[in-house]
């Protein structure tokens, strides 16, 4: 029972060390901030991790990837936003891959549905 309290206290800890990182929120203004007027953000999700894959934060980061759904103008204006994610805002910068998109036909145009992966850019050691 004192094993199973430490592991729940030690789960609660990394909640709340995830709620108080202001990191994430960067991430999310960095991202909102990348939409124009094109564009229409209409779901995120931001899965963040306290540990990588080997049991270490990388740099003392902590990583994460996060998953955007949304509509767009057209082709053109889906690469603009892309290219705008992945230049990120200050030291955040994302690698971004598309996922899914589709073209919609209506009768003021053809809008691109989208769907995105964004991580975090993998730092080069000096």
């Amino acid at each position: 029972a004192c094993a199973r309290r430490s592991e729940l206290a030690a789960r609660m800890q990394q909640v709340q060390e995830l709620r108080d990182d202001k990191r994430l929120v960067m991430v999310l203004r960095s991202i909102s901030e990348n939409f124009k007027e094109t564009d229409c953000l209409e779901y995120i999700s931001i899965d963040a991790r306290l540990k990588g894959k080997d049991g270490s934060a990388a740099g003392g980061a902590i990583p994460y990837s996060v998953h955007v759904v949304g509509i767009t103008a057209n082709s053109k204006t889906l690469a603009d936003l892309m290219a705008r994610l992945g230049r990120g805002s200050g030291s955040t910068t994302l690698d971004v891959v598309l996922e899914r998109s589709q073209r919609r036909t209506q009768a003021d145009g053809q809008p691109m549905e989208f769907q995105l992966l964004c991580q975090q850019a993998a730092t080069t050691g000096s």
